[in-house]
């Protein structure tokens, strides 16, 4: 699955340089150390509840990207928490199986303005 989700971000990326924007992706890894065993293990963290983050002149948008709609309210959720200020905007954007154009949600400030319980 974390292939599909990766190749789901590189489609929205290249989307939306398509129409002009600049692209950035917004994880990182973190390092974890197993305090018992010493094993390794490295986590991607998205940063301000993002996969990706694009701008224009005119806009600044925090986006997460979701396969389908089966984790739609995740990601609207980990947008509507971050206290971003309010000329930025916050879109979920899903892609559905053979689509060739993605379905876009804007999310809200919180997570309940757009149907979501906390």
């Amino acid at each position: 699955m974390a292939n599909k989700g990766n190749y789901y971000k590189l489609r929205t990326k290249k989307w939306l340089k398509e129409k002009g924007y600049e692209v950035s992706t917004m994880e990182r890894m973190q390092r974890i150390v197993n305090e018992k065993n010493g094993e390794v293990l490295f986590i991607k963290k998205d940063q301000l509840g993002s996969d990706l983050l694009a701008t224009n002149s005119e806009q600044i948008i925090f986006i997460q990207v979701k396969l389908n709609r089966n984790n739609v309210a995740e990601g609207v959720k980990e947008l509507a928490k971050q206290k971003l200020p309010s000329f930025c905007e916050r879109w979920v954007v899903i892609w559905e199986p053979r689509a060739r154009e993605p379905e876009i949600i804007e999310v809200e400030g919180h997570a309940t303005a757009v149907g979501f319980s906390e």
